[in-house]
């Protein structure tokens, strides 16, 4: 009989819902490239309908499926966040490792400039993108010195600028430059341009124009170093009149920045950073400028 007890007794212990619970989150540490993420994670026993993402502190809840997994989307502030998963067992919190997730770029505006023409009057706008630090803004119109002729801007220094286009304007684009400024030195720039022709002024529209010069242009492909052996930039700037022989008027350049496996460059580890197998900043700077 006691050796009867003991088995019923370890049954009913195996019967009894394990209270031990672990929480992970199926991301590891990183530096990452777009301020918004979706943090997925999993639960191995289900003991709450519902959990909390915690990111630099601040508790996002978030819902458990059957199965155990949950994702929670976040946006990131600059610099390294740092990421927390809970869920509450018996009522006691279980947390997950902390992820860091660490955002590859500084924070600036994001601005877009556009233009709409009423008559001889082109009205340019500054629209607001974002803002993360929600920073007091200055604005700053300029116009190319290259355009078929000059103009007088209404008020040069706001986010909303206009001018009155001459009788008789020489036809061509008129490109115009916006430049927007914070307190600390941060800065976005935006570009939009006007077409005159015989038919009148045209704004540009960013959804379905382009600028004219792309209609009629040859398109040359480079991948660096595929283009000569080990080829680097100044390979590159040293065929450009050769290329250019060839009727070319563009060059399409593959991927620069530092990658994970090389290749084509399309594994971006550094949106920032110069791939230095072709070379450094200054090298891609000639041949960019490079006529």
């Amino acid at each position: 009989m006691r050796t009867i007890s003991l088995t019923l007794g370890w049954l009913l212990a195996l019967s009894t819902p394990l209270e031990a619970l672990t929480i992970k989150l199926l991301k590891k540490d990183a530096v990452v490239w777009s301020q918004d993420q979706l943090i997925r994670g999993v639960v191995d026993t289900l003991t709450a309908p519902t959990g909390i993402l915690y990111l630099n502190g601040l508790a996002t809840s978030f819902q458990l499926a059957s199965g155990g997994g949950f994702s929670a989307p976040v946006r990131l502030r600059e610099g390294v966040n740092t990421i927390v998963g809970r869920v509450d067992s018996a009522g006691q919190p279980r947390f997950s490792d902390t992820l860091r997730l660490t955002l590859g770029f500084k924070l600036r505006p994001s601005v877009l400039a556009t233009a709409s023409v009423l008559g001889r009057t082109v009205t340019l706008r500054a629209s607001v993108l974002e803002n993360p630090d929600s920073a007091r803004l200055s604005f700053r119109w300029s116009q190319d010195p290259g355009n078929p002729a000059l103009v007088a801007f209404s008020n040069p220094m706001d986010s909303v600028t206009s001018f009155t286009t001459a009788a008789g304007a020489p036809a061509g684009e008129y490109y115009y430059n916006l430049l927007v400024t914070t307190a600390d030195g941060d800065s976005a720039n935006a570009r939009t341009l006007v077409t005159i022709d015989s038919t009148g002024i045209k704004p540009f529209n960013p959804k379905t124009d382009c600028a004219r010069w792309i209609e009629g242009s040859i398109i040359y492909g480079i991948s660096p170093f595929q283009f000569v052996y080990q080829g680097r930039f100044a390979d590159i700037t040293n065929k450009i009149p050769e290329i250019a022989q060839l009727g070319v008027s563009a060059i399409w350049l593959m991927p620069t920045y530092e990658t994970h496996g090389g290749g084509h460059g399309y594994d971006v580890v550094d949106y920032f950073g110069i791939r230095r197998v072709f070379g450094t900043a200054v090298d891609l700077r000639t041949l960019v400028q490079r006529k």
